[in-house]
């Protein structure tokens, strides 16, 4: 079934409002077993925890392919990555005598063609928004091309703080906290693409410190401020009173880094599945999903459903009330 009949179908009696507010959190790698709620005991995620209490936890979220740009490609237009032609992390790699099969033709942006999400929203009244990572295109194929009114960045890397992480991921905080207040009455989408936990990534010696058992302990401090940052977000709609009013979606782009890369020799694991990023087994595949739209979508629920990143376009749209063109999404 589609995303939208699985969170239509949980609605609470409560009038549902016609155009929900959207904040959709991306985070860049991030793994299906990353967070202490889908089992992973040497990470700590208090925060993300509570979201899936108050809402809905799947369990068989898939990513459209388990790389980074082709999966954001498939969550902003809701077609598959081949069919976009778009099959890569963009720029592409150079094929190579080493590989088996040669690497096909591919798009070197997302074609200004295609209709997104932010497009369908923003015509439909909405106030859109792209804070964080794009990686659809360079200039002139930017989120501010593809009907994102409001743009803005902050990393990839920072130093690491007491006031920040080394992913730039309270400070994209602070700034997804501007758009929210700046348009609190009014319809509102959010895209909140974090560069946390994406390599390369540092950790203070404290919270480091405090992770000294996990399986990486610098990678188990960089998912805490993860963990906080979408805290501090969630407890800003909180305080302005638009909780009930805003459908939170938290979620990856494809499975999390479990081969050596870089100047780090370990970074995570997706046991019990197999491989990662990059893999077409369920560890590249799988992703962790969390929904929270409370008095609309039940608190505590855990979806076995398998559902797919390619769906949120038509789900999303349904759920405001403006119906999309025919894609591949359900």
């Amino acid at each position: 079934s589609g995303l939208a009949l699985l969170l239509l179908a949980t609605l609470a009696s409560a009038a549902t409002p016609s155009r929900p507010n959207i904040i959709f959190i991306l985070c860049d790698d991030l793994g299906v077993n990353d967070l202490h709620c889908y089992g992973r005991n040497d990470h700590r995620t208090p925060h993300l925890d509570q979201l899936a209490r108050q809402g809905m936890r799947f369990t068989s979220a898939y990513t459209a392919q388990p790389i980074c740009s082709p999966s954001r490609a498939a969550i902003n237009t809701g077609k598959t990555p081949g069919r976009l032609h778009l099959t890569a992390h963009l720029p592409g790699r150079a094929d190579a005598p080493t590989q088996m099969l040669l690497h096909p033709k591919i798009n070197l942006q997302l074609p200004l063609g295609e209709h997104t999400l932010a497009e369908y929203l923003r015509d439909a009244g909405y106030a859109t928004a792209a804070i964080g990572k794009w990686h659809l295109g360079g200039d002139g194929f930017g989120p501010g091309e593809h009907g994102y009114q409001t743009v803005q960045t902050a990393g990839p890397n920072t130093p690491p703080s007491a006031t920040e992480g080394s992913k730039a991921e309270f400070a994209l905080t602070a700034l997804a906290e501007q758009f929210i207040t700046a348009n609190r009455s009014r319809p509102f989408f959010l895209y909140l693409a974090h560069h946390n936990p994406h390599i390369p990534y540092k950790a203070t010696p404290e919270r480091t410190a405090r992770h000294a058992g996990a399986f990486e302990p610098v990678y188990a401090a960089v998912i805490e401020t993860l963990d906080e940052a979408v805290g501090r977000l969630l407890k800003h709609v909180d305080t302005l009173g638009l909780a009930e009013q805003t459908l939170v979606i938290f979620t990856s782009d494809n499975g999390g880094l479990h081969v050596p890369e870089g100047a780090h020799p370990r970074v995570t694991h997706n046991a019990p599945f197999r491989a990662g990023k990059g893999y077409l087994y369920e560890g590249g595949l799988r992703i962790p999903l969390l929904v929270r739209w409370p008095g609309r979508v039940a608190a505590g629920q855990v979806v076995d459903t398998p559902v797919l990143n390619t769906d949120w376009l038509p789900t999303l749209l349904e759920l405001a009330g403006s119906p999309a063109e025919p894609v591949d999404g359900r």
